[in-house]
């Protein structure tokens, strides 16, 4: 940025080069050298501003609205502090007149520090009538000057007819997002926006927003899209669904509640049970459950094999205020009964809800299952209901060719550190061929006894492995910070143990855990 201090020529080369990268963080260092210097070299600007500004979200404008705004005179990298910029006055505005795109660069004149200059901007803008100023115009709505911000109004106000509905839908996160600001009231203007477009060629702006690639601009669409009286509300909740967005998804699920019958609702549910996201298929049981009661048991009873725990909780629960169930007993069945893997997926984990550590027998055979989905949850369940019965399960475990099953096993074991017999522990660590399964075992070693977990840390440090020297420095650091937060002593073999490690490690430690450890071993009487 410093060559747009320099003489024309270099200036001209920066601007290109500026442009060439696409870097819209640029754009507030090229607004001094629109304000002053030569034509020519203020049309290139303006080009260049027009270029960079043109795939602008509408939070990065406004992100860039405030770093303009706050740009000091006095930093030497800041856009105000370069000749022309902070001291421009409103009369000087005209002579940006003609340059090229012309409503993008006074669109970021009004963002200028000077409240002055914020208002002439406006009033400048109010004077173009293309749709390009809006976004500007929303933005200024919200300016803490409360001229700025009438003019803006004054402005918007007059926008406020069929010919610009397009363009506010365009906006739609930049109106919306006045509802968030508080230096005023906007919700009346908001509304007015949402109303126009409601009523303009029957809601057509609102069904196109549906398309947008934008995601807030959909979003809302979405939801405005539910007051048009000539939804076809089938057909809007099957796009929801398929849409990737829960936030959209959900707003389907609110609308069909209060737009649909009960013949409907039966009619449209069973492709919200079929959805993705739990809150939806959650939103669907619930449904059920309100408006077609007889219709709800069988769906409940189906949804009590459902992959998410969310959903198999809230099953269990409304069908426990209708009927007493032996839901372990119906997971025992399933487990048994189970052909697809889905189903096992969820029968394990219904069972490790509801079950007894008796039902660890049940479980224990699915830990060797081929899919390493079913051996994670099916150790997830043995964790809930019975870590104390299967710990040399959970420590043979730490050795899955699954990464995901082998921290299920660290975390299982890490909860009942008392039980773990470390050397086994240590020997899975050493006859690890993968770096997941040394990291997983040294983190349960870490998790022992104070002392004995000092000896086992410095024994991985001596392994010179470098997969390990990360996470030994992480455990050391940790364990020189809190050793002194409980106030045991080493036994004499713990002593001997740690002196030995140490001798054998301390090659590989840091000269501040080395040292730290030799002070806290020297302390420690004989």
């Amino acid at each position: 940025m410093n060559r747009l201090l320099a003489g024309n020529e270099y200036k001209k080369e920066a601007i290109r080069q500026i442009v060439k990268a696409s870097e819209p963080a640029a754009i507030p260092f090229l607004l001094p050298v629109i304000s002053g210097g030569d034509h020519e070299l203020r049309r290139l600007a303006a080009s260049g501003l027009s270029e960079l500004s043109a795939a602008l979200t509408s939070s990065e404008l406004v992100q860039l609205d405030l770093e303009i705004r706050e740009s000091s005179p006095y930093g030497f990298t800041s856009p105000g502090s370069q000749p022309g910029w902070y001291d421009l006055k409103p009369h000087e505005l005209s002579k940006l007149k003609g340059l090229p795109g012309y409503s993008t660069v006074m669109g970021f004149v009004s963002s200028h520090p000077s409240g002055y200059v914020r208002e002439a901007a406006v009033q400048e803008l109010a004077d173009i009538h293309d749709g390009s100023e809006l976004p500007f115009l929303l933005i200024r709505l919200n300016d803490w000057v409360v001229n700025v911000r009438d003019a803006a109004n004054v402005a918007l106000k007059h926008r406020l007819r069929p010919f610009y509905a397009t363009a506010f839908a365009s906006n739609l996160d930049l109106v919306q997002r006045l509802l968030d600001w508080k230096r005023a009231d906007h919700a009346s203007f908001v509304q007015s926006v949402f109303k126009l477009l409601q009523d303009t060629d029957g809601g057509k702006i609102i069904i196109d927003g549906l398309k947008s690639t934008n995601r807030s601009v959909k979003r809302i669409s979405y939801r405005l899209a539910w007051g048009l009286a000539a939804t076809d509300v089938k057909e809007l909740l099957t796009q929801a669904l398929n849409d990737n967005d829960l936030v959209i998804a959900r707003l389907a699920m609110r609308g069909i509640r209060s737009r649909l019958n009960k013949n409907e609702l039966a009619e449209c549910l069973p492709m919200a049970l079929a959805s993705h996201f739990m809150a939806v298929r959650r939103e669907a049981l619930d449904i059920y459950c309100q408006a077609i009661p007889e219709e709800a048991h069988r769906r409940l009873q189906s949804a009590l094999l459902d992959r998410h725990s969310s959903i198999r909780q809230f099953v269990r629960y409304s069908l426990a205020q209708k009927e007493s169930m032996d839901f372990a007993g119906f997971y025992r069945r399933a487990i048994k009964d189970s052909k697809q893997s889905g189903a096992l997926f969820a029968a394990l984990g219904g069972l490790g809800e509801t079950g007894t550590q008796a039902d660890g027998s049940a479980i224990e055979p699915f830990v060797r299952h081929p899919l390493s989905s079913i051996r994670k949850m099916a150790l997830r369940s043995l964790a809930k209901l019975c870590v104390e019965k299967h710990v040399d399960l959970f420590t043979r475990m730490l050795g899955d060719s699954s990464p995901g099953v082998s921290r299920i096993a660290k975390n299982a074991l890490l909860s009942r550190i008392v039980l773990v017999q470390p050397d086994k522990v240590w020997d899975v660590l050493l006859s690890a061929e993968a770096d997941y399964i040394r990291r997983h075992a040294l983190a349960v070693l870490a998790g022992l006894r104070k002392w004995d977990s000092l000896g086992f840390i410095l024994r991985a440090a001596g392994l010179t492995k470098d997969s390990l020297a990360s996470e030994v420095r992480r455990h050391l650091e940790w364990w020189v910070q809190n050793y002194n937060r409980s106030f045991s002593q080493p036994t004499k073999a713990q002593l001997q143990e740690i002196h030995e490690s140490m001798s054998v490690a301390k090659q590989w430690l840091s000269d501040r855990h080395a040292t730290a450890i030799a002070s806290i071993l020297a302390s420690m009487p004989s």
